[in-house]
């Protein structure tokens, strides 16, 4: 009985391990990429509705203020993002 607990459990680390190892070496690349370009995405969107708090007016407010209720839970996000203190040094690798 012992030994087929053992011989379960190193099959699950085993197969834990492999489907790991698979997803960083297949899919992990285009993870980040998507990742990346849905961030570029969200920094336009919430330019275009909020704007007009940083200086640059695009939208009339009546569809800035039909778009809000989209923008307003990634609002803090977003400005911590944008606020962040960068290093650009890393951009150009």
């Amino acid at each position: 009985m012992r030994l087929a607990t053992l011989f379960i459990t190193r099959w699950r680390r085993f197969r834990q391990a492999w489907s790991e190892f698979s997803y960083g070496m297949m899919v992990h690349g285009w993870v980040m990429a998507f990742y990346h370009e849905w961030i570029v995405r969200q920094n336009l969107f919430l330019l275009v509705v909020f704007g007009d708090i940083i200086g640059v007016p695009i939208l009339p407010p009546y569809y800035t203020l039909r778009l809000l209720p989209y923008a307003m839970s990634d609002f803090d996000f977003w400005k911590r993002r944008l606020l962040r203190p960068k290093d650009f040094s890393g951009i150009h690798e």
